[in-house]
C-alpha cells in the first residue's frame, strides 16, 4: 500500500486556531507484478511442472478411435403413418430397435464372428453407444476402442448382424 497525508491549513473557527486537520489516502500497490518481478522463479517451475504433467500423459495414454455409422428404419409397420400409430408406439419401437443393437446376444455374436474372446470381468475391446438423435427415422451408432480397423469391423459386423436377426425374425414370424 501507498499511503499518501495531506495536511490542511489550520481552522480557528472550530477547534482552536493551532488544530490541523490530515487526510490520508491510502492507494493499494500493484501486488501481482512486485511478486513476479521478486519471484519470477515460482511462476516458470509451476509453467514447466504443468507442462511436464501434460506432455507424460499425451505420451503414455492410449490412443483412441471411434467410428460413427447411420441405421435408417424404415419400412416396417410401426413407421407407417397409415396405419395410424401413436408417438408412444413410435418411442417404444425405436427404444427396442436401441436396447437390440446394445443387447449382449448380438454384440456377442459380433465378437464370435470377428474371432475375439471376451472375458466376463474385463472390458469389452469396443466400448458401442447408439442414439436417436431428435425423434427422427435414424439410429446413430458410435463405437470407440485403442484399434481402428477393429472399431470399423465391429461396427460394420454389428449392423450386418442386426439386419440378419430382423430378417431371421421376420421371417420365423411369418411362417407362424
Amino acid at each position: 500500500m501507498t499511503e499518501q497525508t495531506i495536511i490542511l491549513p489550520p481552522n480557528s473557527g472550530r477547534n482552536g486556531h493551532e488544530a490541523n486537520f490530515r487526510l490520508t489516502a491510502m492507494v493499494p500497490r500493484r501486488r501481482f507484478l512486485s511478486y513476479l518481478r521478486e519471484r519470477w522463479w515460482v511462476v516458470l517451475a509451476t509453467l514447466v511442472i504443468f507442462l511436464g504433467v501434460v506432455l507424460t500423459y499425451e505420451t503414455i495414454r492410449t490412443p483412441t478411435y471411434s467410428s460413427f455409422a447411420q441405421l435408417y428404419l424404415s419400412g416396417d409397420a410401426a413407421l407407417n403413418p397409415t396405419v395410424g400409430i401413436s408417438a408412444e408406439e413410435s418411442l417404444n419401437y425405436f427404444g427396442t430397435q436401441i436396447e437390440l443393437l446394445k443387447s449382449s446376444r448380438l454384440q456377442g455374436a459380433v465378437y464370435d464372428r470377428l474371432g475375439i474372446a471376451i472375458k466376463p470381468d474385463k472390458r469389452p475391446p469396443v466400448e458401442f453407444s447408439v442414439v436417436q438423435p431428435l425423434k427422427t427415422s435414424l439410429l446413430t451408432m458410435q463405437a470407440t476402442g485403442a484399434d481402428p480397423a477393429l472399431v470399423q469391423r465391429f461396427l460394420q459386423t454389428l449392423i450386418d448382424e442386426y439386419l440378419a436377426y430382423k430378417k431371421e425374425t421376420r421371417l420365423s414370424s411369418s411362417e407362424d
